[in-house]
């Protein structure tokens, strides 16, 4: 199996831990959206790859058509229960890319912490025929930013150690991503917004995120016993708590003419 697939699929083993240990998004971000994209109240929205909701929810508030697409079943079943109040939510269980086409038919295509797991050869374009001929893409990550205290430091040498994880810069993120929508020439140059956070984490609420994530997923039961082991060690010994730094990051962009 490819290996970016083996990491999508690894979220649906911990749905209901992801649903409780990864964050929202800031209320900022999603007005912004609604108005750079000029929502209306008939807007229909597309998202790609839903998890649980968490991005999904804001909007459900606000009344628009929202079709989910969520290729993990345990994930679209926690998304079931957290939307289910709104009936201008549906949710289907399947990838992007096996999902039967309806061309021009949305005015938004959403997609938060998601779209870098579908195949780019294939979502870019496929977003562009979903999508009315005023349409737009909307790509939503929260995207962990560098501090460079010693705790950092010490967790870095951790992940590097136990999981192998290569770490790469906030910008360099962005950059990749932005880079990759430009070049499926289905859209023009993105308009893209930073909303930076932080949050405080005790020990056992940051071994949950870690456990959400899909270089901890991929590693061994023994590898990952010992990466958590060196986590605890490593917030005991300085103070029992981490403050981990974000930005949210939201990139729009029009679908071009020729798509």
């Amino acid at each position: 199996m490819d290996i970016a697939k083996q990491r999508a699929q690894t979220f649906n083993q911990v749905a209901r831990l992801y649903n409780t240990a990864r964050p929202s998004y800031p209320i900022g971000l999603i007005k912004d959206l609604e108005e750079l994209a000029q929502l209306q109240d008939t807007s229909r929205i597309l998202e790609v790859g839903t998890g649980t909701g968490k991005a999904t929810l804001p909007f459900a508030q606000r009344g628009y058509t929202i079709h989910c697409l969520e290729p993990g079943n345990q994930l679209a079943i926690v998304a079931d229960e957290n939307l289910s109040s709104y009936p201008t939510v549906t949710i289907e269980t399947v990838t992007f890319e096996d999902w039967p086409l309806q061309a021009a038919a949305y005015d938004l295509v959403m997609s938060a912490q998601a779209f870098h797991w579908v195949d780019p050869e294939v979502g870019y374009a496929k977003a562009a025929q979903a999508l009315k001929s005023t349409g737009q893409i909307a790509l939503i990550w929260n995207i962990g930013t560098r501090t460079d205290d010693v705790i950092t430091q010490q967790l870095d040498r951790a992940y590097t150690t136990y999981a192998n994880w290569r770490l790469r810069s906030f910008e360099e993120r962005v950059s990749e991503r932005e880079q990759e929508l430009v070049a499926s020439q289905h859209f023009t140059e993105p308009i893209i917004k930073h909303y930076p956070w932080s949050q405080r984490y005790t020990t056992q609420q940051y071994l949950d995120l870690v456990r959400t994530q899909s270089d901890y997923l991929i590693q061994s039961e023994a590898k990952q016993r010992e990466l958590l082991d060196e986590i605890v060690t490593v917030i005991e010994n300085n103070g029992g708590s981490i403050v981990r730094t974000y930005a949210s990051v939201l990139m729009l962009a029009n679908k071009t003419r020729s798509a």
